[in-house]
């Protein structure tokens, strides 16, 4: 064989080498296995103990969170902003801390005990305290998480009034804020039995008293008279 063959049988098989060893490499990047770090996703068991675990947001088919369980008639009822950051659910629109709160409404005027339960709800409004007002009692002035209090003693017919305060002002008197202590059928009863009860045993201690002063006064009488017969002697 010349050089020149030699030569060129030599350049084919370097090419043929070199092909083989270029796919042997290709061939073992494709197949290799994946060195990356895969990918985890923590759930509650992973938080620390001191994070704490914001409940589940409660939702509608719809995908809108749901209202609070907020009964803005309900005495010691907690904010609804406290119960929206707890849960995510969703508050009533409320007006803003400078505007003066709307009037709340005035539920209920009955009679409890010896006094006048007086019971309202909270308007849709900003509200720091809530002011009782009653004919013949001195204002009281409560917290705003209340909804209700007794008024001792509250005359028949006197005007009660509920009134919201913050700092933008106060909400006034309204129509449905304010009432007039009516007693029902069963407290009317009971007053008029009262009444009568005591008319009568006012009647019965001064019938006592009369008897008394009667007897007393013909006992001196009698005794008057009867020394004066004895002075007299047999005719």
């Amino acid at each position: 064989m010349t050089p020149c063959g030699n030569l060129s049988a030599f350049l084919v098989l370097l090419a043929l080498g070199l092909f083989g060893g270029c796919s042997a490499y290709n061939v073992s990047l494709l197949g290799g296995k994946d060195e990356s770090t895969p990918m985890r996703i923590l759930d509650d068991r992973d938080r620390g103990p001191d994070r704490p675990r914001r409940e589940p947001n409660p939702t509608s088919r719809s995908g809108i969170p749901e209202l609070c369980d907020y009964d803005p008639c309900r005495d010691q009822q907690r904010p609804c902003a406290e119960l929206s950051e707890l849960s995510g659910c969703r508050c009533p629109g409320l007006s803003g801390q400078d505007e003066p709160p709307e009037a709340p409404f005035l539920q209920m005027l009955t009679q409890e005990g010896p006094g006048v339960l007086v019971q309202w709800c909270a308007p849709p409004s900003y509200v720091l305290q809530y002011k009782v007002l009653a004919e013949g009692h001195e204002p009281v002035v409560l917290g705003s998480l209340f909804r209700r209090t007794s008024l001792p003693h509250l005359e028949p017919g006197a005007r009660v009034c509920v009134e919201a305060v913050n700092l933008a002002g106060t909400s006034g008197e309204t129509a449905s804020s304010c009432a007039r202590y009516e007693p029902s059928g069963d407290g009317r009863l009971a007053l008029k039995a009262g009444l009568v009860a005591g008319g009568l045993g006012l009647l019965l201690l001064l019938s006592l008293l009369g008897l008394l002063l009667w007897r007393r006064r013909s006992g001196r009488k009698s005794g008057a008279r009867g020394p004066a017969r004895d002075s007299e002697g047999p005719l």
